[in-house]
């Protein structure tokens, strides 16, 4: 994005020294046009979009990448529109700047809190909790989900769950247990690990999504 901005730029600055008999006051403005379509909504768009992407597949890094770019545009805003007031006699500079920066501060608080709940293992959303304890739910053999907890690391996450069955059987619970880890991943298809704790007995399922194989312990 920054290489396309700045060869947009050197674009409107080449057209702009131009002459032409068809515009007798030349092209000058051309390279302001450049630079307001070319710094402002193409970045805006491509960050917005880079953050929706990102939320999809739970990518940090995409997201903090489009936050950014966001944080970016709206800075060239202010200054925009700090030099529009210096134009009309309004002294706007120190405001813009005192602006720009609470809205870095943002950005990097935003960044910060996000990193900070990886690493203290609380960023699993809430509504990604519910899709799996409605996953764990749906199973038949499943009487009480008394607690679900995950974490994630980049774009996966790692689900620890402790149900108690219906069932008694070993091998009823241990099919179950397999159920449940299958219907989670579909559930929420970033799952690289489920790990299901049984009361009496515990029935153990490790999914790794790099390469679909699946190990499972029963004890």
């Amino acid at each position: 994005m920054d290489v396309f901005g700045s060869t947009a730029l050197i674009l409107g600055i080449f057209i702009s020294g131009r002459k032409s008999k068809s515009f007798p006051y030349g092209l000058y403005k051309v390279e302001n046009l450049v630079a307001v379509a070319a710094i402002v909504p193409v970045p805006l768009i491509f960050g917005t979009y880079e953050m929706k992407v990102g939320e999809k597949f739970s990518s940090p890094s995409l997201v903090a990448d489009g936050r950014q770019f966001r944080a970016d545009v709206l800075t060239e805003l202010v200054v925009f529109a700090a030099l529009a007031g210096q134009w009309f006699g309004l002294p706007l500079d120190r405001v813009a700047a005192a602006a720009i920066a609470l809205l870095i501060v943002k950005a990097g608080w935003e960044i910060l809190v996000s990193g900070m709940r990886v690493l203290l293992d609380a960023s699993i959303d809430p509504a990604t909790m519910r899709k799996i304890e409605d996953a764990i739910e749906a199973n038949p053999e499943v009487s009480v989900v008394e607690e679900v907890t995950g974490r994630n690391s980049g774009r996966y996450l790692f689900v620890e769950a402790k149900v108690a069955f219906r069932v008694t059987d070993l091998a009823r619970a241990h099919q179950a247990s397999q159920r449940i880890e299958r219907d989670i991943r579909e559930a929420v298809p970033n799952v690289d690990r489920a790990l299901i704790h049984y009361d009496g007995f515990r029935a153990y399922v490790i999914g790794f999504s790099s390469n679909n194989v699946f190990d499972h312990l029963v004890s």
